[in-house]
């Protein structure tokens, strides 16, 4: 077994739980087979890769691999159009008329496989011509982690909107936020255009765009990817962690706002792995209520700073009870009204809302050995 068939080997075994099955048109088929995986001469090219081998002694072992299949799932074979209508329709979630044209459709031939083709090219372009300039307001955001792949570790967020709470709080819609995380980890796409021609994780024949496709058919909403974030470290030792807020009852990894944080511990530091998981939990719930932007001064962009620091200027300027005060004076309060910006808008200088006694955050990580190196956030609101 060669690294490259070890390592699409390892892929399949660590990604196919995250096989992509969204809109009732499809149901999901565990196929178990036994696979051999051999110890090679040389080392895996991911960090802290436990299949890294550096000797020439061959090993046999024996992995069961769950793969995901897409296929189409409907009832007991029906005898007439009626039937297969209805068939289609509990399948595909799309209207009655909807679903005949599809099957008596020109080279279709009541084919119930090639009806769901036609309504994913005509179908779902039809609902999105009419969904156009609808507002799509609510939504969820989606969170997935992965170890291997691509990067050696990666992190994403990533928004979907919806026209209503009823669709977003949906399973079929938290499952889609989901995998669409998922696939947005595994690839470490960070834009939403190229996140749709993707391939969904465990589902190499179906893109994200194809997926898209299949929720706006079974939902009937305008859906949209607004955002996506990811994070990747090429570290053994960090950690990446992430809080969903106010989840969906579908799926713990889908909620109304979530962040995600990067930490490194430092030389010295004696914090186990869920030790540091722990602490950047807490520091991800934090960022969701506080909101910040950057992660320390030193990360505010030049022209953000002396645009900031020109209006405080004008503004204390400006009131009544400083107009006899000397320059050097309301230097001063300007340098005391920054440090309040600073608090607003960066993380490491915000005091911390989920420890006991709220200390300034880069104090209590520096006490613990860590560094904060990124974080991401993403909200409905």
């Amino acid at each position: 077994c060669t690294s490259v068939e070890r390592e699409s080997i390892t892929r399949m075994f660590t990604i196919g739980r995250h096989a992509a099955t969204i809109g009732r048109g499809f149901r999901s088929t565990a196929v178990r087979s036994t696979s051999i995986v051999s110890t090679v001469t040389n080392p895996s090219p991911f960090p802290g890769d436990s299949h890294s081998n550096t000797t020439t002694q061959l090993t046999t072992q024996l992995t069961t691999t769950t793969v995901t299949t897409r296929t189409f799932a409907l009832g007991p074979k029906a005898t007439s159009l009626t039937e297969l209508i209805k068939q289609l329709r509990a399948a595909s979630g799309a209207p009655m008329m909807e679903c005949k044209k599809a099957l008596t459709a020109e080279g279709v031939d009541l084919d119930p496989i090639k009806a769901q083709e036609w309504l994913r090219k005509h179908g779902s372009a039809k609902i999105s011509k009419k969904m156009v300039g609808r507002d799509a307001s609510d939504g969820m955001v989606g969170f997935a982690s992965y170890e291997g792949g691509n990067v050696t570790k990666a992190a994403s967020l990533v928004k979907v909107s919806s026209e209503t709470d009823f669709a977003s709080r949906s399973e079929a819609f938290s499952k889609l936020v989901t995998d669409l995380a998922a696939t947005a980890a595994f690839t470490g796409t960070s834009e939403p255009q190229e996140l749709m021609t993707q391939s969904i994780v465990g589902d190499p024949t179906s893109t994200v765009k194809v997926v898209m496709d299949d929720a706006i058919l079974a939902i009937r909403e305008n859906l949209q990817i607004v955002e996506a974030a990811t994070l990747s470290t090429s570290r053994a030792d960090s950690i990446l962690v992430g809080y969903v807020h106010n989840k969906s009852i579908a799926s713990f990894e889908a909620g109304t706002a979530a962040a995600m944080v990067e930490l490194d511990p430092l030389e010295g530091s004696t914090l186990s792995h869920d030790e540091i998981t722990d602490v950047g939990k807490k520091l991800a719930m934090h960022i969701v209520a506080a909101n910040p932007i950057y992660v320390s001064p030193a990360d505010i962009p030049t022209e953000v700073l002396e645009r900031e620091q020109a209006i405080l200027t004008e503004t204390i300027a400006a009131e009544p009870k400083n107009a006899k005060k000397p320059p050097h004076i309301l230097e001063k309060i300007v340098s005391g009204r920054m440090r309040k910006y600073y608090e607003e808008v960066c993380v490491l200088q915000q005091s911390h809302m989920t420890v006991e006694d709220n200390p300034k955050i880069d104090k209590y990580l520096q006490g613990l050995g860590l560094e904060l190196v990124a974080f991401e956030r993403l909200s409905i609101a």
